[in-house]
This record gives C-alpha cells, structure tokens and sequence, in this order.
C-alpha cells in the first residue's frame, strides 16, 4: 500500500493533496465492481509512482478547501446548517475560511462525499487547486453551478474557461450507471463491461486534461492581479456556533455574538422560574430564576445593540456610555426613525423595566421595601416589580424588539431571533 504520509511529509505537501493527486492523476481504481463502476485500490499505485506524479502535478479540479477552521468546527455547522439550527456567519470575509488566493498552512480538504460513494474526478467544482513553481498552494473559484432549465439536472457554467467539454460526462455516466446496462462481477457479459467503463475513464481523462491546462493558465493570470494572504501563522481554536474570525496580518481574531447566548438563558431561567416546586427553598429557587431571567434579559439587550450600533452609527466608540435606552434611540434617530421610540408602550415599556431592575438587582443593598396592597393579596416588592406574569412573557418581548428595530434600521432579523425546535431547551 502506497505511503501517503511518508510520501507527502517528503514532498513538502499536505496528505490531502497526495491524496488528490492520486485521485485525479494515476491508475488507482479497478472498474466494473460489485456496488460501483469504480472501486478505489490504491495498491495499485506504487510509491514511486505517487512520488512522480506529486513532483509533476499542478493542478487539481472538484472540492475546495477550506483553512483557518478546525474540522469539528466545520462539522458543527454543517450539521447545523442541516437542521437549521441559528448560528453566527463563520467569518465576515469569505476568503478567511474559504481561500481566494494562497493557501493557510491549516487548511482541510472538503471533499463532498467518501471516494467509496462518488468519484471526485466524474463532476467538477466551484475550486481549482493548483500548486504553484515555488511549492505554494493556491484556490481561486472558477465555476458556478445553476439548474439547467426545463431539466432536472444541473450543469457547472464558469466565465473564465470553457466547461463545454464536460456536458457529455453526465450522459456517458448515466448510460453505464444505470440499470440495465450495469453488468456485476460473474454476470454474463462482464468482461466486456469491464473494458467499457476504462474506455469511459480513458476518454474522461482526455476531457479533464485539457480542462487542467485552461485552469493552470487560469492561475497564473489571476495570481498576478491584487490579491491577499488570508492564512494565520497559527493552528485555529474550536469554536462555537455563535463565534466567528477573521486573520489580520496573519493573526487570527474572533469574536463572540453574545446575543443568542444571552437569550438562550433567559428562556432558560424562565422555564425555571415556571416550576412549581415542593421544599424548603423552593421559593427562593424561584426568585432566584426570576432575577437571572432579568440580568440576562438586560445582557442580552445590551449586547445586542452594541452590535447593531457598532454596524450602523459612525465612532459607535463615542456612545459606549449612553445608557442601553439611549443606544436604542440613536439607532432609530441614526436609520431616520427618532420618533419611533416610546418608553411608555410596549416592548420599550419593558426594556426600561428590565434595564431598572437589572441595576436595582447588581448594586442590590439591604433596603427595608413596603409591602404592595393587589387584588391577589399583599406582594412584596419583588411579587410586584418581578411578577410571574411579567417573567412569563420576557423572552416574547426581548424578540418584538429585536424584530422592531431590526425592521426599522432596515437590517436582517437574525435567524435566532426565529423558533427552532430543540434549540432553546
């Protein structure tokens, strides 16, 4: 069996790239098997086979690579993405995670499925890799891939080269792929099967060749215009699905998105604040719920315009000490709507709640309160000011604001401002 890692580490390459190069370039399938018309067998290749092919390959076409991001990263949104979950964009800048130009030292090749349930050199993709003269690995986007009308298939359309060639791929593939033309191994005519589909990879070969020199070209016209290393010096942190980044200078930066978090706790502490518990400290549980249903409430606000303020008004730095009802009106004065603001309605109604009780609460002192005559019977303060009806429906109105705002700055409503299932138990 060929040694990729011995043979990668000595030709001063990643593993996936030896990898792909063996994909795309050498004899390593055997054709016509039990489950596919390709079956990978990299004993095929022998080690100086492999070890050639990485001196003379340059170019490689089909998945792309992503770098900066640790793997259980990438894998965390993609399956999140699946299911829908809210999450904050992996970087503002595309090509921090997706390289356009050089590629970082820590990069993970994506492929779109196991070898074993497609063959990456049948279809095309949106990259091309290329190792450069000087050993330097590049990705540049190249293609696009958009519905063919009136089919149910879709084509790979590019503006840079012609991808014309690759049509008839789909249609020779479809021909020894499907039922009944697939002959398995011991079945009458399998033999001649056999040599049907390496005819087929022999002629998908002299398709993708020249496609290979078009993009090599392509290459070296684009790493001559302006471009920017986005690769940090340093290995990349997990991070969560509300963190992003981004590299400076080759450092990398992230930066959490507190809101969701924030929110996530409050509807938490509201759940709990709900149970109705037997026990000496039960109620004291439950005002304890409620007060951290109120600071997180309050911290969610907070962080929440901060980000929208720091996005939307010019040196947002000068209006960090206005107090969060002040930073909500700048925001609205700032998008062209001063006069929407109205502390004495809802949802703002309970912003100025929630931001009084948080500051009663955080510089809390011994004060002796008197007790608060209601139709239920005598409250005491914290009955009164943090009533179970009014915990109840906190996170209901910490989105209305989200939302408003949002509609009148003529910003995105974020997706976890939106119910998902199964996110905020």
């Amino acid at each position: 069996m060929v040694d990729f890692q011995a043979l990668s580490r000595g030709a001063g390459v990643p593993e996936w790239w030896a990898r792909a190069v063996a994909v795309e370039y050498l004899d390593c399938r055997r054709f016509a098997g039990a489950k596919e018309i390709w079956e990978f067998d990299f004993s095929l290749v022998s080690d100086a086979e492999l070890s050639a092919a990485l001196d003379s390959a340059r170019v490689l076409i089909g998945d792309g690579v992503f770098h900066n991001v640790r793997p259980e990263s990438l894998r965390t949104r993609m399956m999140g993405g699946l299911v829908g979950a809210p999450m904050s964009r992996l970087s503002p800048q595309v090509d921090h995670a997706i390289p356009e130009g050089p590629i970082g030292a820590h990069a993970i090749h994506l492929l779109g499925n196991p070898i074993d349930v497609w063959d990456p050199k049948l279809s095309l993709g949106a990259h091309v890799l290329v190792r450069d003269d000087d050993g330097t690995l590049y990705q540049w986007q190249f293609a696009t891939f958009a519905a063919v009308a009136g089919t149910s298939h879709g084509e790979w359309r590019s503006d840079f080269i012609d991808l014309s060639s690759f049509d008839e791929v789909r249609v020779r593939l479809a021909r020894l792929r499907n039922e009944p033309v697939v002959r398995r191994p011991g079945e009458p005519g399998h033999a001649e099967f056999e040599a049907e589909v390496s005819d087929f990879y022999a002629w998908l070969e002299g398709i993708r060749a020249p496609l290979r020199e078009q993009l090599l070209r392509f290459h070296r016209e684009r790493r001559g215009k302006a471009w920017t290393a986005t690769g940090a010096a340093t290995p990349p942190p997990n991070l969560s699905l509300f963190e992003e980044f981004q590299v400076r200078d080759g450092t990398m930066l992230t930066r959490l998105h507190g809101e969701p978090l924030f929110l996530r706790a409050c509807i938490q502490h509201v759940k709990a604040a709900e149970k109705k518990e037997a026990g000496l400290h039960s109620l004291d549980r439950e005002i304890a719920s409620r007060v951290q249903a109120v600071i997180t409430a309050a911290a969610f606000l907070e962080t929440f315009i901060n980000g929208v303020g720091a996005d939307l008004v010019t040196r947002w730095d000068l209006y960090e000490k206005l107090t969060v009802e002040g930073k909500w009106q700048l925001c609205l004065a700032t998008a062209g709507h001063p006069e929407h603001y109205g502390p004495g309605r809802e949802p703002f109604q309970t912003m100025g709640r929630v931001i009084w009780l948080r500051n009663r609460w955080m510089h809390y002192g011994p004060i002796w309160e008197k007790v608060v005559a209601s139709g239920s019977g005598p409250l005491t303060w914290i009955d009164a000011r943090m009533s179970a009806d009014f915990i109840a429906v906190l996170p209901e109105r910490l989105v209305e604001l989200v939302v408003d705002l949002c509609l009148h700055c003529k910003i995105t409503v974020p997706a976890w401002a939106t119910p998902v299932a199964n996110w905020n138990l």
